[in-house]
């Protein structure tokens, strides 16, 4: 369950700086993604040759498409982790990799088109290794650490 941050407590004020990072990226993936969707939907004509390699040759699919997995997913991710929803470090992670699967899946379809597509890449691997930090911290004791100890035989006290 969602848990509201007290009254008079605002988000960012619990939140690690690399936290704030990973969310104020993932609002700008997300408006970027509402206005590529936008711009397809209004006018995927303007696509020319591309359009007819989107899958069932739909600009408006194509745009729906967009929308649903490159800005539903990062502003879920944002209002689970401004609610405190438990899943929220998780959702954070996610959208790094939807980003590059949808990068992929979109040369796969209609080519490397543009040069956007590695620099979307690089901002997805960015935005998971940004998410993945905190998470060390927050469960401490690494299974790395927990093997070391194991190895090293009993403790004298």
């Amino acid at each position: 369950m969602a848990t509201l941050l007290p009254v008079g407590k605002r988000a960012h004020d619990r939140l690690d700086r690399d936290t704030r990072v990973v969310l104020v990226m993932e609002g700008l993936l997300a408006i970027a993604a509402f206005g590529g969707a936008i711009m397809l939907i209004a006018d995927g004509d303007g696509l020319g040759d591309v359009a007819g390699d989107l899958p069932w040759k739909s600009p408006v699919l194509g745009g729906l498409a967009l929308g649903v997995v490159n800005v539903l997913v990062p502003v879920a991710a944002i209002v689970g982790t401004l609610r405190g929803a438990r899943w929220a470090p998780v959702g954070r992670v996610v959208v790094g990799p939807v980003l590059i699967g949808w990068i992929a899946i979109q040369i796969a379809f209609i080519g490397f088109t543009s040069s956007l597509q590695p620099i979307m890449v690089a901002y997805g691997i960015a935005l998971t290794v940004l998410a993945v930090r905190p998470l060390r911290h927050q469960h401490p004791g690494s299974r790395t650490e927990e093997r070391a100890e194991a190895t090293a035989g009993p403790r004298v006290r």
